[in-house]
């Protein structure tokens, strides 16, 4: 019987996943104030890492074999970037919690359905791209037009954007959310932009 190449890879995710959590919550870990473990807390690490694990899985399916210049060094360069500034908005999200946070109902409502809406989009993004989704702006000889992307043109990049919002949302963190949205809202534009003249081409 053949085992798959995820399940092959599960065990190795699994880790990867934990060495992310303690990476994800490290401010909380040095920070808190007390042991105590705020609910905020844990449904923000489950959504961010649910969103982290679904990928993985789906991007693993996926994955090419052998090596792929890269055509677009700079797009290369943004997108670890935009990942670092990621992990930075969620540390200073939880920073935010521990010194200045806002217990607002509906400001953690908003954040988690931000928070899944943003993992769905980027599952179902992944999904229907299959082993063309990459970081590298790359196009083969046509352009996807059923699935999400019959609704949305860049939803892997909306996507981004509802988590890189609801997470510090739903932490009570809304000035971390503002400002990181802000900030993002920018370079995603710059990257559907340069993947728009690419797509123009064929």
């Amino acid at each position: 019987m053949q085992v798959s190449p995820v399940l092959r890879r599960l065990p190795c995710l699994l880790f990867m996943q934990l060495v992310h959590a303690v990476l994800l919550l490290l401010p909380t870990l040095v920070f808190a104030r007390s042991r105590r473990i705020e609910l905020a807390i844990v449904c923000f690490a489950v959504g961010v890492m649910l969103a982290a694990f679904l990928e993985s899985i789906v991007v693993s399916q996926y994955a090419v074999a052998g090596h792929r210049p890269v055509r677009d060094k700079v797009a290369m360069r943004v997108a670890a970037l935009v990942g670092v500034s990621v992990l930075a908005t969620f540390w200073i999200a939880q920073i935010e919690l521990q010194f200045n946070h806002v217990d607002s109902l509906a400001i953690h409502v908003i954040g988690a359905i931000s928070l899944a809406l943003g993992v769905g989009l980027r599952v179902v993004a992944i999904r229907t791209l299959g082993p063309r989704f990459v970081s590298d702006i790359r196009v083969d000889s046509f352009v996807v037009r059923d699935g999400i992307y019959a609704w949305l043109r860049h939803p892997s990049e909306v996507g981004l954007l509802l988590i890189v919002t609801g997470g510090p949302l739903v932490l009570g963190a809304p000035i971390t959310a503002t400002v990181a949205t802000i900030v993002l809202i920018p370079v995603s534009r710059w990257r559907m932009h340069r993947e728009d003249l690419v797509l123009s081409s064929l």
